[in-house]
């Protein structure tokens, strides 16, 4: 998971590259 979103998912469904972050 991201540090600091919600999870993977949300932030993969919000922009594309938070979920790499």
């Amino acid at each position: 998971m991201a540090a600091g979103e919600v999870s993977a998912e949300e932030a993969s469904a919000r922009s594309p590259a938070v979920a790499v972050a």
